[in-house]
């Protein structure tokens, strides 16, 4: 894993982990994916119970005419309508920033990315979690946040938190994002 760490006079920087870390409260990779080529969909599968919170990292960005596009996320292969979001947004040099939500949908909303009408090089950050994700009492929380470049037309950089729920009360064994 990695640490995100600082002397508090300079910027933080990422660092590799010290051997013996994961226990005590930290935190502990599961799993990691890098794509080499374009790829409609990452699935992570077999997530283990063991843990109490789910966070999922990335940077990306996707083709297409828009310069960022909202991703969607699928829990245990649940194609269904199952799923509620929220998102609040703020783009660049423009007031006031946006609210969207979708309620029933066959996904949820938890992170964007910069999209293929952006100049090359540009991709967006995300982080979202889920809290208690092994648990079977209640539904399954998730919120996120992040940003991505937009250049072009209305430049600049747009962000947002997102918060997401799974109207079903499993434990998450796997991860769609598309």
């Amino acid at each position: 894993g990695y640490l995100l760490q600082t002397n508090g006079t300079s910027a933080p920087t990422w660092v590799v982990e010290p051997s013996g870390g994961g226990g005590g409260g930290g935190m502990t990779l599961i799993s990691s994916s890098v794509l080499g080529t374009t790829t409609a969909s990452v699935t992570f599968s077999s997530i283990p119970g063991t843990y109490n919170c789910l966070q999922v990292v990335g940077v990306g960005r996707v083709g297409g005419s828009n310069y960022g596009e909202f991703c969607n996320v699928q829990f245990n292969g649940d194609t269904g309508a199952n799923y509620i979001d929220e998102i609040i947004y703020a783009i660049w040099n423009v007031t006031p920033s946006g609210v969207t939500s979708g309620n029933a949908a066959t996904s949820v909303r938890l992170f964007a990315v910069t999209g293929g009408n952006s100049t090359g090089g540009e991709a967006g950050s995300f982080t979202f979690n889920i809290p208690a994700y092994a648990g079977t009492s209640f539904q399954k929380q998730a919120n996120g946040q992040g940003s991505f470049t937009q250049s072009g037309a209305s430049g600049g950089v747009q962000t947002y938190t997102t918060a997401g729920q799974w109207v079903n009360t499993a434990a998450i064994t796997s991860i769609k994002l598309f």
